[in-house]
């Protein structure tokens, strides 16, 4: 495991003995946070045994493997387009669902308590509703297209509107001259419910495949929300136990829930890591090229119109004697060697058993062509054949899809 990847954890272990010390420990923690480095070799019992807990949680077998904060480099497009459209559908279905049961409580509202109070409840009710009718427009209109970007501003929207809502209701609330100590026992249940609203928006969380990084500042900011409205006059030490008590269950909820969507973060990026890229030799798949060129094909943008792609047959043994083992380990070293000379929006590729190659987003054939030129004519060793490459290009060969234009390829490969 690298030493980037434990710094989470040593920020972890800090952070425990902060909390331990009841914060004498700071001074300490902020002239490590600069020199973390000098600590590694002691940290990494512990990293390593915070890593393998998680691992285990997870379902796997192997710590190297967890994603906590974020994912890596080398993750499919396609896997990231998948992500951001699952959290922006399932926006969607909660955006609706919230702004039905939001103006439906306001029978509930009128039962409970008087007009004042229910007047300008209806006002924040029907304001929410309205943004989260906002919202429902922007998830179906971007759903599509869907970035990490998108998905992950949809989310906190879709979690500060009903946060504003619950500071409204507070503040009529407390306005009341009929509420408060004079409040009946069905009002009094009918406000706790409100009080209730930020464990609720916490735990919707779970229903999210996040990272770590993605879901801990959504909870840090509604506990704190939480806490700034129980304050008086921003004084933390007006807050009382009750108080002290609904903070902590907010934070035990929203570990839960980070953990819950970490879970599913994690599944999906394995179940992609095993679909995108072939095993054998840790390219991309064909199938998984084809998605990420379709994601681009009917894009407005002009790097849209510039897909190439480029295809190599990795020429068969000349010997007889171990051919099979030969030609299996010139298609390794043709895909160690394209893995090596990717570059931003160029994929390697392995089309089909011996057939390799490139694809790229935003560059023409020349690019592709002078990437596989490169190739050394050690690679080939063995098979004493030359390489045959074919590149094509989207604006020359109008192909109407992406299966097309890398079958153009091929037939050019075929016919050479």
């Amino acid at each position: 495991m690298d030493q980037t990847a434990d710094r989470p954890c040593h920020l972890v272990w800090w952070a425990l003995r902060i909390a331990a010390s009841g914060g004498e420990a700071w001074p300490v923690a902020w002239d490590q946070a600069t020199t973390i480095h000098s600590m590694e070799p002691a940290m990494k019992p512990l990293s390593s045994f915070l890593h393998r807990q998680l691992a285990y949680f997870i379902g796997s077998q192997d710590a190297d493997r967890v994603l906590l904060f974020r994912f890596p480099r080398t993750s499919s497009a396609v896997f990231h387009h998948e992500r951001a459209q699952i959290i922006m559908r399932r926006t969607e279905v909660l955006a609706w669902v919230f702004m039905i049961l939001v103006d439906l409580w306001i029978i509930i509202d009128a039962k409970m308590f008087p007009p004042d109070v229910v007047n300008a409840l209806i006002v924040g009710r029907l304001a929410a509703s309205f943004g989260l009718g906002l919202l429902l427009v922007a998830t179906l209109m971007l759903a599509e297209k869907a970035t990490r970007l998108h998905s992950y501003l949809t989310l906190i929207c879709l979690v500060a509107i009903p946060v504003l809502f619950h500071a409204y209701a507070r503040s009529v609330f407390a306005s009341s001259p009929h509420l408060g100590e004079m409040a009946s026992t069905a009002q009094a249940a009918a406000i706790l419910l409100y009080e209730q609203l930020p464990v609720i928006y916490i735990a919707g969380l779970a229903l999210f495949p996040l990272t770590l990084l993605e879901s801990a500042p959504i909870v840090l900011a509604i506990t704190a929300a939480q806490a700034v409205s129980d304050m008086h006059g921003w004084r933390i030490d007006s807050l009382n136990a009750s108080e002290w008590a609904s903070l902590w269950v907010d934070l035990v909820i929203g570990g839960t829930a980070a953990l819950a969507g970490l879970l599913q973060a994690n599944t999906l990026w394995r179940l992609h890591r095993l679909a995108d890229f072939d095993s054998e030799t840790g390219l991309m798949t064909r199938g998984a090229a084809l998605n990420w060129m379709q994601l681009n094909w009917h894009g407005r943008e002009p790097t849209s119109k510039q897909i190439a792609v480029g295809v190599l047959a990795v020429p068969p043994s000349s010997q007889s004697v171990d051919r099979t083992t030969d030609e299996g380990g010139a298609v390794l070293r043709f895909a160690e060697w394209l893995r090596q000379h990717e570059q931003p929006n160029i994929q390697s590729v392995r089309w089909s058993g011996q057939c390799l190659g490139l694809v790229a987003i935003g560059h023409d054939g020349t690019t592709i062509q002078k990437i596989l030129d490169g190739i050394p004519v050690s690679i080939a060793q063995g098979t004493g054949l030359q390489v045959a490459i074919r590149v094509v290009e989207r604006s020359r060969e109008h192909s109407p899809s992406p299966r097309m234009l890398v079958e153009a390829a091929e037939r050019r490969l075929r016919t050479r």
